[in-house]
Order: C-alpha cells, then structure tokens, then sequence
C-alpha cells in the first residue's frame, strides 16, 4: 500500500528526487545554517570566516577538508571560527592534507591572532570527537610531528645607497628557533635582498629565537631592498 501510494505521488510529481536525499546531503555553504542530521545521526558542525570577529566570508562545513584552495573562505585566510557543537572539536592545520603546525579548538575563537596555528595560516582540518573528565571537555591534542625545518621569507626593507644598516629577523611562535636541523653549523637564512646587497650576521644564530642581519648597499644607483629567508625549526 505504502510502495503503491509513495509511486503514485512521485509520477504525479509531487516528489522530486532531491526531496529523497538526507537532510544532511550538503557538506559545505556560505549561506543558511548547517544541517544538523536526522534519525539519531547528528552532524559535525565548524564555520570558518575570513576576517576576525566571525566577519568577512564565511563558510560552514560538515566533513573533514584535506584542501581549502578553491573553497569561498579560502586557503591561508581563516580568522576566526565558531558553530562546533557538542561533542566535537577541530585541529587545524597549516598544511593541505592535514600536515604542518596543528592546533586544537573546541571553542568558539573570534580571532586567530596570537594562536599557535596563527592568523591566516589554515589549509585544512578535521573534525574529532571530545569526551568528558567530570564537567571538563577534554578534546584529542594533535598528532605528534617530527622536528623540522622550514624556511621562511622576511619582509623587505629599503637600504640607502652607500649605507649600511642591521635589521632583526625573529621566527614564527610554531617554528621559534632559529637554525636548520639538518645542518646545525650553517649560516641560518639566505640573502634575497637586490643586487649587490651584502649580508651578514651579527647577532644570535641556531638555538635562538632570532637574529641579527647587517646589510651594506654600496649602490651608487639609488636605493635598494634588504630581505632573506630565515631558517628555523620546531625542536
């Protein structure tokens, strides 16, 4: 009877296939609110936005993302986050296919500022599942990772020609010594100032949190750019 009724309606075309999909078909929006499952399965549930303050674009997802490049948020532009329901927590990372620095949140954060994962540094996530130890939510810390280095490019500065001058390059709070693992005894950074620029160290070095870099500039064509890239490592 049932079959017979659910048949006739569809060929009258009160029903449309659409209408037969679950309620939580859709993984990912910008608009409306994420859905929340049905028959006892209840969904995961994080939004990402773009400016702090849950401002700027933002995005709701319902399934781990390995990639956010192509995604309305964005790659390497989260500022905040919110909308994690209960029983649930997120690691971010600052790597595709969850790799990188990696931080847990279980809260709503209105900005991303001053995190270990940072602010505009998120490329993909996952969703974990938290527990209780008396009235304390206790969410899964992230993955263990090797120690590692990566390099990472300062931010340019004008030198005057014919002068001289020291500037201060520190690393990041996820990577904060200075130095490559793999070759402890090597200068820490690379010279990727303009042409003719000299650099050297004068200051700190592996095991620090910064350096001291001295640039000369004897360019008798105007003024010029200091800039290098800075090795440091997560040890």
């Amino acid at each position: 009877m049932i079959a017979s009724f659910v048949r006739s309606v569809f060929l009258a075309g009160a029903i449309t296939v659409s209408a037969l999909s679950p309620a939580f078909a859709q993984t990912t929006g910008t608009t409306g609110s994420p859905p929340s499952g049905s028959r006892g399965h209840p969904v995961n549930s994080v939004t990402l936005c773009s400016d702090v303050a849950y401002g700027g674009v933002c995005q709701w997802f319902t399934q781990d993302t390995p990639n956010l490049i192509g995604t309305p948020v964005g790659n390497d532009s989260v500022s905040s986050l919110r909308g994690m329901r209960a029983g649930s927590a997120v690691h971010l990372f600052s790597d595709i296919n969850f790799q990188g620095t990696c931080q847990a949140l279980g809260f709503d954060t209105p900005s991303l500022f001053n995190t270990v994962i940072g602010n505009d540094r998120v490329s993909s996530f996952k969703f974990v599942s938290t527990s209780m130890d008396n009235t304390v939510v206790v969410i899964p810390p992230c993955p263990s990772r090797p120690v590692e280095t990566k390099w990472f490019s300062q931010s340019s500065a004008v030198i005057n020609h014919w002068a001289s001058t020291t500037r201060t390059f520190v690393c990041p709070p996820d990577y904060p010594d200075v130095g490559d693992v793999a070759a402890p005894a090597a200068i820490p950074f690379g010279n990727r100032s303009s042409s003719n620029v000299s650099a050297s160290l004068a200051g700190g070095g592996y095991g620090y949190q910064g350096i001291d870099v001295t640039f000369w500039n004897p360019n008798l064509t105007g003024d010029q750019t200091t800039n290098i890239s800075l090795a440091c490592h997560n040890g």
